[in-house]
């Protein structure tokens, strides 16, 4: 068989003897999360693809990459990246597997592999289950995938029971075969895939098909139900309605899905059922990972690594389109569970271009560490090797498209700069094979691989004061026409990326972490429902150290209703809020002497937002009113030990944030409004245009420049760098 001719061949330079146990875990190391492998670090620099060729694999072997990944499935693949494996009831086909990590293996006999895992249900399985199928409000079965319609797409819903066991056996047997095979030692984990494009998405939400209607989920979430409300009489209570049973209870209508109360807000007085089932829609998801998480650990012995794609919920705001719907909000119950070791995400879409864009994550990655997990970056930016589709030129660089290697080389540098000052591991998405196969990529690559190894001896420790702090529960209050998060998310991250100092992304909910550092400025852009012990945990946390806290737009209104009162608890403000208004753009016109030392007049979004909130607070200083209005949209005020700032508005540029955090006592490194990114090791920017640009240092230190390896300064707090639009520097701070 061709299966065993390649096996051979990649075995053939190892020992006949049995070979010894790998294993895999995760540890702290250098102050972060970091891989070990049979006790030694590895920094997580890997190379991944969707279409295996022994050219590439042999490409990167000879750059010193030891850590491969590829698609595979324990038994459909929805994309058909993989050979199915379960080919009928009793029938299994692992021999493609074999001939991927043969071909790995031949290319680097020392390689180690963690597959992608696609687990899903086959077509047979699918006709013989409908009522397992993840259903549409129309009560139509639901085929999501774009191109992949002209086939059969039915899915499994991920609330079936019946799929979970099937596809956990099928799992439990793959492991079974890989860790029984000749290359079981060279296996050091399981990354397991599902719904849409591989990344745990739920299905429809790309489609903005509302789902899941099926028999299957129905029953999942009265079990939710249940397990929340216990009784009757406590559903009763909380839904406002006497007939209502955890027995009986339905998914809500499209009608109240789509619907909202108080602008966009949902009101827990009348749509608490919708809210549920938005938290609900995160959860399933969030449980059938943390399922298949454990079955890998136990099949594994606990001597393998298990992750998943999870949290975007910076990104997935994007879609203007009910985040909840897309079900990767609950990111919490992810991270405290102990058979998870990483997350990951591609690198954000949404500013990939060179010089004028900013390499960001789709989630929350000092969380993501604080839990002792580890975030894998994964890097498909489009290389000028990728071939453009007609007429989609003008549309490639937003994907990270550049028109030459050089510039791609430098757009490669700036991505590694954002994952070595987050400690972060990454893979380079060879997507459809050849991306990377120009000489100058290849030897770039291969010095960035080096540096990663390097940064393993260095202190890899966030040197942040600036904490931007998400709340995943509050989306789930808001109405799924949703253009807000997308400016207070995903948008707001890129005037954050050029503040000029670092900033952490972190959950609400870790604020009552004892092992979160603390913090000078925070920025609340959607903390809209804050309970009790929350709201004591944030003011004790923003009191410790005297810091400064901006609540943007709706801090705290939503409790038992939206009320704009409640908020004065949290932030020391009196709000006010006009539901009357028609949606409309909301943002803020800087008071004159602030807009001119600034340079800034006015700033917040384009896109249609109601209701209408502001300060009406005698003790607060005003620093910009809401356009349009003498209503107050910016202010400040002391109060409960900080300095809390409130903003009508989302979107802050970074020069007021840059202004705020000077005022906090935040070191800015550069006011230079480049990408930026620094920890305690490692300083980079990207340059926004032609010149030089000065870098301040905390301290004096010893200064190198990483691509070059040239010392620039023994002992300095400050360097200037001429660079050229688009160009990448990357410095080593000792």
């Amino acid at each position: 068989m061709i299966c065993a001719m390649l096996l051979a061949l990649a075995i053939v330079a190892r020992s006949c003897a049995a070979a010894a146990e790998t294993v895999a875990e995760v540890r702290m190391h250098s102050r972060v999360p970091t891989i070990f492998i049979n006790g030694k670090p590895h920094s997580g620099a890997s190379y991944m693809t969707y279409n295996p060729q022994l050219k590439n694999f042999k490409d990167f072997a000879e750059l010193g990459c030891t850590l491969y990944t590829f698609s595979a499935t324990s038994d459909y693949s929805f994309y058909g990246l993989a050979t199915p494996c379960w080919t009928a009831s009793d029938t299994y086909d692992y021999s493609q597997f074999d001939e991927r990590a043969a071909m790995i293996l031949e290319a680097c006999p020392g390689a180690y592999i963690f597959p992608r895992v696609y687990v899903s249900a086959p077509p047979w399985w699918c006709a013989a289950h409908p009522d397992e199928l993840a259903m549409t409000a129309d009560g139509i079965l639901l085929a999501e995938g774009g191109e992949h319609r002209t086939r059969d797409s039915r899915v499994a819903s991920f609330a079936s029971e019946v799929w979970r066991r099937d596809a956990a056996d099928n799992l439990r047997r793959f492991i079974a075969h890989v860790e029984s095979s000749q290359y079981a030692d060279r296996v050091i984990g399981y990354h397991i895939a599902s719904g849409i494009t591989e990344e745990w998405m739920y299905w429809g939400f790309q489609s903005h098909i509302l789902a899941d209607y099926s028999p299957a989920n129905v029953a999942g979430w009265r079990r939710w139900l249940t397990a929340k409300y216990g009784t009757d009489p406590e559903l009763q209570r909380a839904w406002r309605d006497p007939n209502a049973t955890l027995s009986t209870a339905l998914v809500p209508d499209k009608k109240a899905r789509l619907a909202s109360d108080v602008g966009g807000f949902l009101d827990p007085t009348r749509s608490q059922p919708v809210i549920d089932y938005n938290l609900y829609h995160s959860w399933i998801t969030a449980d059938t990972i943390k399922y298949f998480a454990r079955v890998v650990k136990e099949e594994t012995n606990r001597t393998k690594l298990f992750g998943a794609f999870y949290g975007y919920c910076l990104e997935i705001c994007w879609e203007g389109f009910g985040m909840p719907t897309s079900s990767h909000l609950a990111l919490k119950d992810i991270l405290t569970c102990p058979d998870i070791d990483f997350l990951s995400s591609p690198t954000s879409y949404t500013a990939r271009i060179p010089g004028v864009g900013y390499s960001t994550f789709m989630s929350l990655t000092e969380s993501v560490k604080l839990h002792g997990k580890i975030w894998f970056d994964e890097n498909d930016l489009r290389t000028p090797l990728v071939p453009v589709p007609a007429g989609l030129e003008s549309q490639m660089p937003r994907s990270g498209w550049t028109r030459t290697v050089e510039e791609g080389v430098e757009l490669q540098w700036r991505e590694i700069g954002n994952v070595l000052a987050h400690g972060a591991a990454m893979w380079w998405f060879d997507m459809s094979g050849g991306w990377y196969d120009h000489p100058k990529l290849l030897s770039e690559i291969g010095r960035m691989r080096e540096v990663m190894t390097a940064s393993l001896d260095c202190d890899r420790s966030s040197i942040a004061e600036i904490a931007f702090v998400v709340d995943e529960t509050s989306p789930s209050y808001w109405a799924y026409d949703d253009h807000y998060h997308a400016n207070a998310l995903s948008s707001q991250r890129h005037e954050l990326g050029r503040i000029g100092a670092p900033v952490d992304f972190i959950l609400l909910s870790d604020l009552s972490n004892p092992k979160l550092k603390d913090y000078r400025m925070y920025l609340f852009p959607n903390a809209f429902v804050v309970d009790d012990k929350t709201r004591q945990a944030i003011r004790a946390k923003l009191a410790k150290n005297h810091a400064t806290a901006i609540w943007v737009y709706a801090p705290g209104v939503v409790a038992e209703t939206v009320d704009p009162a409640y908020a004065r608890e949290l932030t020391g403000f009196t709000l006010r809020l006009d539901p009357s208004v028609e949606p409309a753009p909301l943002r803020v016109d800087l008071d004159p002497a602030l807009a001119q030392r600034l340079g800034v007049t006015e700033y917040g979004a384009g896109s249609k937002v109601a209701p209408r909130i502001w300060v009406d607070d005698p003790e607060a200083d005003r620093l910009g009113k809401l356009k349009g209005t003498n209503l107050t949209g910016l202010a400040t005020k002391k109060t409960g030990g900080f300095r809390s700032i409130y903003s009508s508005a989302a979107l802050l540029p970074a020069a007021l944030l840059r202004h705020f955090a000077r005022d906090s006592g935040v070191h800015v490194y550069t006011d230079s409004g480049d990408a930026f990114y620094a920890n305690r090791h490692y300083v980079c920017i990207n340059a926004r245009g032609d010149g030089e640009r000065t870098i301040v240092l905390p301290k004096r230190s010893r200064v190198l420049d990483v691509r070059s390896g040239t010392v620039l300064a023994e002992a300095t707090d400050r360097i200037v760098l001429p660079l050229k639009d688009k160009q990448t520097a990357l410095l080593a701070i000792d």
